[in-house]
């Protein structure tokens, strides 16, 4: 059976900023990550070691990128929008997965919040910025393309 390799550079989250089915991509992004875990239950006892899956699920997207300029017409959006997410405590609908996905891509959607945004700033470097969001009701819906 033949396969190719997933192109990370492809993989971007994008986000739905106005609630108008309208998603722009998070820009410049150099690390984009998600993180499912369920939680699990000891069932260990005298009659054996056993863990059994609990009924919590946690996901968490985490980005890092480089700042860029949000002047002119707005075709990304940078750290100044996500940082103003987490004032409002928006929850806003999010793509994770390729920008423009082709058959036999997998595309998760659902609603996610910023947990938390970092600024970083050096001398002779450009500024960068890294986020993490909390996924509403995970996990997010997995969709291949067909």
């Amino acid at each position: 059976m033949a396969y190719t390799f997933v192109n990370g550079r492809d993989i971007i989250l994008q986000i739905d900023w106005d609630n108008n089915a309208t998603f722009l991509p998070v820009a410049c992004l150099t690390s984009v990550s998600m993180d499912v875990k369920r939680d699990a239950i000891d069932a260990d006892s005298k009659c054996g070691d056993q863990q059994l899956p609990g009924d919590s699920v946690m996901q968490t997207i985490s980005v890092s990128g480089n700042a860029i300029d949000q002047t002119g017409t707005i075709d990304k959006e940078s750290y100044e929008r996500l940082y103003s997410l987490v004032g409002s405590k928006a929850v806003v609908a999010a793509k994770f997965g390729p920008a423009s996905p082709v058959s036999g891509d997998i595309v998760y959607t659902g609603n996610i919040f910023v947990t938390s945004i970092k600024l970083d700033a050096k001398d002779k470097d450009l500024m960068k910025f890294d986020a993490e969001f909390g996924v509403q009701s995970a996990p997010m819906t997995q969709t291949k393309t067909y």
